[in-house]
Formats: C-alpha cells, sequence, structure tokens
C-alpha cells in the first residue's frame, strides 16, 4: 500500500430505546440533524436560560438524545405540555408526528405532507396544531389525532416556514421568505388576515425570515432573520406595528429558528451547528454551543411557563364547541371547521359532504370523453391514486375556470362550441358560443369578466364576455396555427402559442397590441403553454424536441427543465408545481428546486391539463371595475387604461376607445397625459438618459403617438472610448459603461433587465449592442446599450461560459465553456455552431480574438494551468505559457507593443508575454493576501485592471508596471471583466473572464430535507452489515432515548477560525423513569484510518496545503480526510474510493477553485462544495483537490 496505517479508531455507537415518564422541564428542546448519516433526533438541554448559559460558558453543556434514528429528519417542532405531547414534522418521510412522554409511544399524526414542512405550532388550550408548507404554499390545522385536517391559509403565500399561535388571543402568526419576504397573521381560522411587516415596504426589518416565537407575557413577536443576520421583534398588543431590532450576529449564517424563556433567547443556526443563549436585557451577553456534525433546525422551549393555560375552559375542549369536526379558538371564542371533503352548513357548527366537483385544490384533466380530477399532491398522497371522472361525453380540448363564478370554461370539439358549467353537481352545461372550427386554447380574464380563444381555423385570436356577447377577432395578422392561449390579468398581459409556417411563441397586451415574439426559430413547436403568474414564467412542451422549456417574460432567461417522450397536449401550473400530461401519465414537476418530484398513471389519456388553483384568481382593482370603464361593449384593461372593443359586426351604437401607451421604453408620460385620440401629451426620460426632442405627442386614432416613442428619449453616453465592466452584486448583475475620456471616469449602469451574474463582456461596434455571459442564467446574451433588442444568443447545451469573445469582421462569437470543456463558436445570426477544441481541455476561461494575424488565445485554470493559441478555426493548437501558473484568469491583447497580457488570481499577479519575442515577463506583483485579479485590459500607456477587494479600478503603467493606483468611482462589490471600446473601431481586441470559486451558484432557500431523499441509496453501503439495526425509516416503531452528548465546542462569542471541534460522544446507558423496555444495541466499529502525515502546527505560509482528519461522533466510519483554507474556513472531502459516500457539511462559504494534485487511485473527491443547501456528487476522478492558501 502507498500509504501508512497510521492511527485506528474505535467508535462506539449507543442506541438506546427507552420509555420514559412525562418530564417536568424546563428544558431546552430542538431538532438535530446529521447530513453525513441522514440520522436524526429530538435533543434537550435541561435547565431554564441562566443555567444553559452558564454551562456554555464553562465548556459542560449536556444534551439529552430523546429520540433518534437514522434516514430520517425532524425539522419542525412543538409541544403541548399539559398532555405531556411533542410533535415533529418529517419532510423526508412526508408525516406529522407526535410522542408521548407519559409512554413513550410515537405515532403519526398526518402522511401526506410534502417534502417542505418545517414550522409547526401548537394551540395547547384549544388541542390544535398548525404547520406551514412551502411547497403547496398553505396553512394547515389539525386535530391532535389526525383525522380532521382544514386548509385555514391557501392564498397570497409564497414559501411560509415559522409559524406561532397565539391561543389566549385566537391569532395565528407566520413568515413568509417569498420574493417579498413579510410577517403576516391571522385568526386561528384564517380570517382577518393582515400584513405586520413586509420586504416591500420595510426592507431593514425583514429580509429572510425563518422562526419565529412570542413572549406571551408581554404579547412582543420575535423572529430571526438570515439575510439580516439579527433578531427582530414587533408588538403585536397594538394597533400599530413597531418593529424593533433586538440583537445582530455577523457570525449567523442559516439561523433557522428561534425560542425563549423568561431571560435567554435561544437560536439555532442549521449552517454552523451553532446553538446561541443570548440574554434578553443584555445582549452582549452571548454564547453558543456546537454538538459534532449535528446541526439544529427546529428549536422550542419546554417549559409549563411557557404554555400557562386560563382559568375559564376552552369552548373547544366542552363538547367540542358543538362543532361536528374541527373546533378552532378566535377572538370571539370559537369558530367550527370541517376537514377535507366537507362543507360547514348554515348553522356554522354541522359538516355536511361536500358536492363540488373540485373539491380542495384539484388537477383537472380532460380526455377525449370526460373532465377528471386527481389531487395537486397526488406525489405524497399514501393511499393509491385514482382519477375521478365528474364530467362524462365531452371531448375538451381546451379548458379553463373562473373561480369567483365557480365556473368550467371548456371547448367541446364534439359540438364545436365554447360551454360552461357550474362545478356542483347536478348542474348542466350551457353553450355560449357555437359553431366554432377549431378552437386549441382559451383563457379566461377573471378581472375583466373577458374569454380569449384561439382558432385555427380561421387563424385568428378572439375575444367576448364570459357570457359569449361581443364575440370579435383580436387578432388577425401575421398568426397562422395558434394553439395553446394564456391570460395575466394583473399584468395585463396576453400569450399564446403558433405552430404555423413560423413557429412562435407571442405576447402583447390584452388588446392585441404592443406585441411581441418571445420564442421563435427553426425546430420549434410549441403545443402547449402555461404562465406562472409569481415568477414571471412561461413554460411551453416542444413536441419536436421532445422538451418542457421555460423564459421569462422579458425574455432574459430562458432554460430546458425536462426532456419528454412523446407529444404533451397540456401542461398547468399550481404554486411551486408544474403539471404535464403525456401518453397514460401526469408528471409533478417543483420548478423551484428543478426536480421531478413523482408521476402517476390515469386510465385516460389526456387532451387538457389544468391546475384548479383558488389563489391564482386574485381579485384586484382594475380599469374596468367601475361602468364597464365606460366601454358600450367589451372593456379591455390595459397599463394606460381601459381600451373599449366593439363586437364584430360593429353595432352602431358602440364607439371603440383605443389608448395610446403611457409607458415606454426609456420614459414614461407626464402624470397629466390624457391618453387618448386627439389629445397632446409630453413625456419624461428615465435615469441616465436625456431626451431628444423638446415636441409634444399627439395621440392618434389608431391608439399609437405620432412620434416613435423608441426615439424619445437616449442614454447619456459616449461611444468616444469607454470601458465596460461587468459587476456581481448581492442580488443581481450589472454592467456599468465607464467614460475612458472622462478624467474622473465618470460611469452609467447600462439599464439591462435580468442580470445575475455578468462573467465576460464584449462590444460589437458594427450593432453597437454590447455582449455578456451570464454564469448564473447559464446564457450568452446581447442587447442594445440602452437595454432594448435584449436577447439570448446562446442558452442551449451551455454549462458555465466563463469566456466570450467576438469577432466582428467575420460576424462570429467565440466562448470557453469550463462545464463542458469546449471552445465554441457561432454566427452572430445563430446559425452555423460548432465545437473548435476539445480534448486537453481541463478549465478554459479567457478568450480574445485576432483578427488581423488569424489566431484565437485562451487560458485554461485546470489541472495543468496553461495559455495556449490556435487558428481561429481550432487547428494549429500550441502552448504559450505552461509553468509557473495558478489561476490564469483575464487576458488581453496589446497589438501596438505585440503582448499578450494576462492576470493569474492564485499568484496575484499581472505578467505579460512577447508574442515577438517569446519571453515571459512579470509586471505587477499585487499585495494583500485577497487581491484576486480578474480581468484587464489595456488603454494608451496604461493598464487598467479589476479586482475583487476593490471597489475601483485599478490602473498601472504598462511598460514598467509601476504607479499601482485605484481610479474612478467606487462602485463596484466584486468587478468581473472588463474592456474599452469605441463606436467607430474596434481600439483592441479584448475579452477577459473568471470562473467563479465554485460552479455552484447561491442557493435559493432549499428545505432540510431535499439533499436526504438523494443520499439515502448512498447509505447502504456504508451501513452494510447493520441492515437490522437501521431498517426502519419512520417513526413509529421508534420511542425516546436518553442518550446524551457533550458539547465539541462550547464558548463566549468570538470570532472563530476553525471549522470542525471534534470530542468524544458520552453514552449514558439505563435511567429513564418511565418503567418502559429498554433497547439498547452497542456496536463497536473498528475503522482501519489512512492518515496523511499533516504538517507541523503552524500559520499557514501561502501555497501551505493544510489538512485535518474529522471523527464523526454519530457515524461509524473512517474519519474522512479534509483539506482546510483557514484563512477562509473552506474545505474539500477526500474519500476511500469504495466507500460512496456523500456530503455537503462544513462549507460555509463558497470556496476558492481548488488546485488539484495526483493521488493514489484508491481516492476519489467529492468537489464543488458550496454550502449544506446543496448535494454534491462523488467524481469519478481519481485525484486529489487540494486548497492552497493564497
Amino acid at each position: 500500500m502507498l500509504h501508512q496505517w497510521r492511527c485506528m479508531v474505535v467508535f462506539l455507537l449507543v442506541v438506546h430505546i427507552v420509555g420514559i415518564a412525562a418530564v417536568p422541564g424546563p428544558f431546552l428542546m430542538w431538532t438535530g440533524y446529521n447530513s453525513l448519516t441522514a440520522w436524526s433526533a429530538v435533543m434537550r438541554i435541561d435547565g431554564v436560560g441562566d443555567t444553559i448559559y452558564d454551562t456554555m460558558l464553562q465548556g459542560d453543556v449536556r444534551a439529552n438524545i430523546l429520540l433518534s434514528n437514522f434516514f430520517s429528519v425532524k425539522a419542525g417542532i412543538a409541544y403541548d405540555y399539559s398532555e405531556g405531547l411533542v410533535f415533529w414534522t418529517d419532510p423526508l418521510h412526508k408525516v406529522v408526528y407526535k410522542a408521548s412522554f407519559n409512554n413513550g409511544a410515537v405515532d403519526p399524526v398526518y402522511s401526506e405532507i410534502s417534502n417542505s414542512v418545517e414550522g409547526i405550532a401548537v394551540d395547547w388550550i384549544n388541542n390544535k396544531l398548525y404547520w406551514t408548507d412551502s411547497s403547496y404554499n398553505w396553512i394547515m390545522v389539525s386535530d391532535y389525532s389526525g383525522d380532521n385536517v382544514h386548509t385555514v391559509v391557501h392564498t397570497g403565500l409564497d414559501r411560509p416556514r415559522g409559524i406561532a399561535v397565539h391561543p389566549i388571543q385566537g391569532q395565528l402568526y407566520w413568515c413568509d421568505l417569498g420574493d417579498i419576504a413579510k410577517i403576516e397573521k391571522s385568526n386561528l381560522n384564517g380570517d382577518e388576515r393582515e400584513t405586520i411587516v413586509s420586504e416591500s415596504e420595510n426592507v431593514e426589518f425583514v429580509s429572510r425570515p425563518n422562526g419565529l416565537t412570542i413572549d406571551y407575557d408581554e404579547n412582543r413577536l420575535y423572529w430571526v432573520d438570515s439575510g439580516l443576520k439579527k433578531i427582530m421583534s414587533v408588538d403585536i398588543d397594538s394597533s400599530f406595528y413597531t418593529v424593533r431590532e433586538i440583537f445582530e450576529e455577523e457570525t449567523f449564517i442559516f439561523p433557522f429558528d428561534i425560542t425563549l424563556d423568561q431571560n435567554f433567547f435561544f437560536v439555532g443556526d442549521q449552517n454552523t451547528g451553532r446553538i446561541w443563549a443570548i440574554d434578553r436585557t443584555d445582549t452582549e451577553s452571548n454564547s453558543f454551543a456546537t454538538f459534532g456534525t449535528v446541526n439544529p433546525i427546529g428549536m422550542t422551549y419546554y417549559s409549563e411557563w411557557r404554555q400557562e393555560k386560563p382559568q375559564t375552559e376552552s369552548n373547544c375542549t366542552i363538547n367540542n364547541g358543538g362543532c361536528d369536526q374541527l373546533c378552532v379558538g378566535d377572538p370571539g371564542g370559537h369558530v367550527c371547521l370541517c376537514k377535507h371533503g366537507f362543507m360547514l352548513a348554515s348553522d356554522e357548527s354541522s359538516c355536511n359532504v361536500d358536492n363540488h366537483h373540485v373539491p380542495g385544490h384539484q388537477v383537472l384533466l380532460s380526455t377525449e370523453d370526460s373532465v377528471c380530477r386527481i389531487p395537486v399532491d397526488f406525489v405524497h398522497v399514501t393511499q393509491p391514486v385514482n382519477e375521478v371522472c365528474f364530467i362524462h361525453g365531452i371531448q375538451a380540448t381546451a379548458i379553463d375556470y373562473n373561480y369567483h363564478q365557480d365556473m368550467l370554461y371548456v371547448y367541446d370539439n364534439t359540438t364545436k362550441a365554447i360551454r360552461r358549467t357550474s362545478l356542483r353537481e347536478g348542474e348542466q352545461f350551457e353553450d355560449i358560443l357555437t359553431n366554432m372550427s377549431s378552437v386549441h386554447g382559451l383563457a379566461i380574464d377573471w378581472l375583466a369578466n373577458n374569454i380569449y380563444w384561439t382558432d385555427s381555423g380561421d387563424q385568428s385570436i378572439y375575444i367576448s364576455k364570459l357570457n359569449g356577447l361581443y364575440k370579435t377577432r383580436l387578432i388577425t395578422a401575421n398568426i397562422d396555427q395558434p394553439r395553446g392561449i394564456a391570460v395575466h390579468p394583473d399584468q395585463k398581459l396576453l400569450f399564446w402559442a403558433d405552430v404555423g409556417s413560423t413557429p412562435s411563441i407571442q405576447k402583447s397586451s390584452l388588446s392585441g397590441r404592443q406585441r411581441e415574439s418571445l420564442v421563435s426559430g427553426e425546430g420549434l413547436y410549441p403545443t402547449a403553454i402555461s404562465i406562472d403568474i409569481i415568477n414571471n414564467r412561461l413554460y411551453w412542451a416542444d413536441s419536436y424536441a421532445n422538451k418542457i422549456e421555460f423564459i421569462t417574460f422579458d425574455a432574459t432567461q430562458r432554460g430546458v427543465i425536462s426532456t419528454t417522450s412523446s407529444t404533451i397536449l397540456g401542461m398547468s401550473i399550481f404554486q411551486d408545481h408544474l403539471y404535464w400530461a403525456e401518453d397514460l401519465m401526469v408528471t409533478d414537476f417543483d420548478h423551484v428546486t428543478g426536480d421531478i418530484t413523482g408521476t402517476t398513471e390515469v386510465s385516460g389519456r389526456p387532451i387538457g391539463v389544468l391546475a384548479f388553483d383558488k389563489a391564482k384568481q386574485v381579485l384586484t382593482p382594475g380599469p374596468c371595475d367601475i361602468q364597464n370603464g365606460g366601454c358600450d361593449e367589451l372593456c379591455i384593461p390595459t397599463t394606460a387604461g381601459a381600451e373599449c372593443l366593439c363586437s364584430d359586426p360593429k353595432s352602431q351604437t358602440c364607439t371603440p376607445v383605443a389608448r395610446c401607451p403611457i409607458h415606454f421604453f426609456s420614459g414614461s408620460m407626464t402624470d397629466s397625459c390624457i391618453n387618448t385620440p386627439g389629445y397632446t401629451c409630453r413625456f419624461d426620460c428615465n435615469e441616465y438618459f436625456v431626451p431628444t426632442t423638446v415636441s409634444s405627442l399627439l395621440c392618434q386614432q389608431n391608439g399609437e403617438w405620432d412620434i416613435d416613442t423608441d426615439s424619445l428619449c437616449k442614454l447619456d453616453i459616449s461611444l468616444e472610448l469607454f470601458l465596460l465592466v461587468g459587476d456581481t452584486q448581492s442580488d443581481s448583475g450589472q454592467i456599468f459603461h465607464i467614460n475612458a475620456l472622462s478624467p474622473t471616469l465618470e460611469y452609467v449602469p447600462l439599464p439591462l433587465i435580468g442580470v445575475r451574474n455578468p462573467i465576460a463582456i464584449d462590444f460589437d461596434y458594427v450593432t453597437n449592442k454590447v455582449y455578456w455571459s451570464d454564469a448564473l442564467l447559464k446564457t450568452i446574451n446581447r442587447a442594445s446599450l440602452d437595454g432594448s433588442n435584449m436577447e439570448i444568443v446562446v442558452s442551449v447545451e451551455l454549462e458555465v461560459p466563463d469566456g466570450i469573445a467576438l469577432d466582428t469582421v467575420n460576424r462570429r462569437l467565440y466562448w470557453t465553456d469550463t462545464g463542458t470543456d469546449r471552445i465554441e463558436r457561432i454566427n452572430l445570426d445563430g446559425t452555423d455552431r460548432e465545437v473548435l477544441v476539445i480534448g486537453n481541455l481541463d478549465q478554459p476561461r479567457a478568450i480574445i480574438v485576432d483578427n488581423d494575424e488569424g489566431f484565437i488565445y485562451w487560458s485554461d485554470w485546470g489541472l495543468v494551468p496553461k495559455i495556449e493559441q490556435a487558428n481561429t478555426d481550432g487547428s494549429g493548437r500550441r502552448t504559450l505559457v505552461s509553468s509557473d501558473l495558478g489561476w490564469p484568469n483575464g487576458l488581453t491583447h496589446d497589438k501596438t507593443d505585440h503582448k499578450l497580457f494576462w492576470c493569474d488570481a492564485s499568484l496575484d499577479t499581472i505578467e505579460y508575454y512577447d508574442l515577438v519575442g517569446r519571453t515571459r515577463q512579470r509586471l505587477i506583483t499585487l499585495e494583500g493576501a485577497d487581491a484576486h485579479p480578474f480581468s484587464l485590459t489595456v488603454v494608451g500607456e496604461f493598464i487598467y485592471w479589476t479586482q475583487w477587494d476593490k471597489t475601483q479600478l485599478q490602473r498601472a503603467d504598462k511598460s514598467t508596471g509601476s504607479n499601482v493606483v485605484s481610479v474612478g468611482h467606487q462602485i463596484f462589490e466584486r468587478p468581473n471583466d472588463i474592456g474599452v471600446f469605441s463606436s467607430s473601431f474596434s481600439t483592441t481586441t479584448v475579452a477577459s473572464t473568471t470562473k467563479q470559486r465554485t460552479n455552484t451558484p447561491p442557493p435559493i432557500m432549499t428545505t432540510v430535507a431535499e439533499e436526504v431523499e438523494t443520499t439515502e441509496t448512498t447509505r447502504t453501503a456504508l451501513f452494510s452489515g447493520h441492515e437490522t439495526l437501521l431498517q426502519t425509516t419512520g417513526e413509529s416503531s421508534t420511542s425516546f432515548d436518553n442518550t446524551v452528548l457533550t458539547t465539541t465546542d462550547s464558548t463566549t462569542k468570538t470570532d472563530d477560525s476553525s471549522y470542525a471541534k471534534v470530542s468524544g460522544t458520552e453514552a449514558v446507558i439505563g435511567g429513564g423513569a418511565g418503567g418502559g423496555v429498554v433497547v439498547i444495541v452497542i456496536v463497536i466499529v473498528c475503522v482501519a484510518v489512512l492518515c496523511k502525515r499533516r504538517k507541523a502546527t503552524r500559520h499557514p505560509a501561502k501555497n501551505d496545503e493544510m489538512y485535518c482528519d474529522i471523527q464523526d461522533p454519530i457515524v461509524p466510519t473512517s474519519p474522512c480526510k479534509t483539506v482546510y483554507d483557514p484563512k477562509v474556513g473552506n474545505v474539500q472531502f477526500v474519500y476511500p474510493a469504495d466507500s460512496n459516500y456523500n456530503t455537503d457539511e462544513f462549507a460555509p462559504s463558497a470556496p476558492p477553485a481548488p488546485v488539484p494534485q495526483p493521488i493514489p487511485d484508491d481516492y476519489t473527491t467529492i468537489d464543488n462544495i458550496y454550502d449544506n443547501n446543496y448535494e454534491m456528487p462523488v467524481t469519478d476522478n481519481p485525484t486529489y483537490m487540494s486548497l492552497r492558501r493564497e
């Protein structure tokens, strides 16, 4: 063997299962999870806050494991003190559980939740349980048995997480961390809903709220916010909500939950594993403890003080409040609710069977002869899913509904009519439009009460009122074979697909004007479309390409989400889920996580799919609300106001009214503008734009201004000589235009929509368009400098576009892709894409084109860093530089001096290669340990570059490297590519780019169970030989145990640079007051570990490799080999190749790009570690990925 046997580890695993008597408390109780093993536990620390805090200071915190098992995730946790019950959610098994302190029994309460149920709360006065579901975006209530479950909040939620109940006041509180984060409240039955604080109004108060808790004595609500890294509070005993900042902790990474006692707050940070105790009166007095690799999730303080009961008994505890099923508290006493499938009778206490065809949220399927339904959560339903067909004898090729009318609208291909019916049993169809031709799509505008449909027989899009009156053609020009159609009433947009001679997906105003193409081109055949009105995305199924794609409404993002095996005729959105049907199968796709969550078979072949979502059809005020908008017949709401249309043929009593647009690309009309025909208006330009005329505009009869609005304003920039710089900012990306002739380098941010992470930049002086690659969106884009004419140039088969370069003479685009390890090019018109260089590429990064000499140059920062050259067709490849390189980032070509400059982000240097003399020279060695030069360009006698640790541009003499200085404005957060350009000629061929320190994008909030679902199979090999011990994957066969864990770290608040502190796990066998059955399983695993000799302990010098062996106190396996950069706190993990092991722990932030070193073949690596929200795959490449200190 190549390695010496350096150490032997003996690990003792104790699984202690015991029934215990009721525990009086008080104690801190939380759910802990170890992602290395999918081991989860309910744990506790005894004592009041003062005691817990003191033990943390002394480093002697002991945690009792109340309940534990493998292959589970215990997330949210709550309790009922007087009943001796503990409740928790398990998003892995999709079950809400309860356990009794009295007899140790563990039972499921409800087994049809999603994998995103992380918040749970108990109403201990009325004995009810509440939980949030951020996958289906609803809040549920249940009795303790789980027999009666009701959805109390089901509209206007985005990603609800933390939840708290105030039973005495009859109030429910929750946090929502969706696109607009907020804290809300309602009565316990969901009525009288109110927003307490919203990110849209108070960004300083709420950003990413996770957990919340209530002090019932003070009537104050507290929440912990991972975006603000703070504890915030609001007085809920007042009609005016005053928010206070309580505590800020910069080392918070993912604080997940919060609880309290009389004197202390307790916060669990899921990422760092820290449990904090914070003095409520003096928050500077705080401490934390960690428990190995067991990270806290849910947290609560178990105490009689926290759940005092009123002197008078609750109405719901006396004969269930007279309710048939559910009795819940209310500020006025109590109210009755009914479980799913029942509806409340007029006496407001009895529950009758609901005769509605679509009870709750359902997916409707139209087949050749019927309309059927299945539940939207069919993936999580424990019983077999069978579709229920409630309408027969109809072939509905198009289907939609109006929730507020309780009406289903269909096009019946057998009768050639658009028909509607109430969704109650016994109701009959009503024909509203007959003698139709060939309708393939219809859509309801529930705000204006209009219906739209496509008719491929006469090549038109029609509109009428919902009762069929005032039918008229809306769009007839340039339309061939329209299919699917969708309406966004709130944004007043209309979308449709055309599969004719020129296939496309288009959008317009609801009046059919301001029309533009979203998607077009060869090979497109969109058979079905659906829109996500929350995230402003359109999805379509392409039957030619057999795939499902999406594009944002502004066309700035596009991507493929799945491939299909057959033609899809129907698809629909419900909350975070996209459903589609092919053959005899319905698929559920989670468009937030990007995963197919499941499928179900159906008996009839669906030809239409519709998700019945009452939350989607929110009523908002519009221009047609009052007196039909002043219209005689059809009122069309637009962003310019109400437009009036007349039926075809036009009635003599009807007057059509068109409105000229109020808003245009670079400005808008003044507030005093009357935008109807015959009136004139003045306009204002947006920021950074200046007017091109002082004229007023006349609104014409056709609803268009007499002057082209695209020409009214222009971007206030000079194109004589300028720099373009890409910048990755905290929540978006920005490309800056910098006037290179300005002494102070004045700047203008380009008004580009949807830019996220602009890595590489180039400019086409022929069309005056900027090109950029977006590493987060995985696209290469272009647009005019004023933000107009934005297009996606390349998005297919593109993984990590790190470098781009334009050949403006031959009209070609070149790029590097570090994901596919290729260099490719394509004509600027989108034709003739070809791979130029493949093979012997590891991490190609920057690329530039020399049109004069016919060469391309690129850098490669992979296993063997190098800078190479080839002909523009990829032939004649040769290596220019291959020694003394780390991370060669940016490249630029100084044609005047025939030099090729590059910057190295690992060595922190700027060098050049003389293309004539074939010599190399180091020009600048940068100061500072975190310089990270990113990109560079030459302007005259100077070299300019971007540097990650600087908010300004850097400049030096290009010949000597002297006079290094920061120049320009402090505008950057993390500056990327830089290039110098002119609109009249190309001053130099500049293209430089970088790859981020990780290919993984920053996480969108993920659930604690997502990583576990995909790792369960990998544990099989790890625990083979122990199947009899670990076969239980559910909770029902497990009881409370009482194992004690000591802390692995306990300290006062400090700037802790270490990433893992290991100590033994103390197992206490026996005990427990309950007299239950004790089963003790002792597994002694002797593991021989291959340990590489560590370097002597000292402060790491530059390029030192740092190693640390971590022993997991929970996992009976060999210690993992890690490579650790103590400066940034990042690690890489290395395991024996046959361990089939997977982890994503110990990475609080994105690691720098690794410098690989060869290792023996019996090792494999896990690389690209980002944080514990992402599962990282084991690679097949037998290399040892070490991190070197910069």
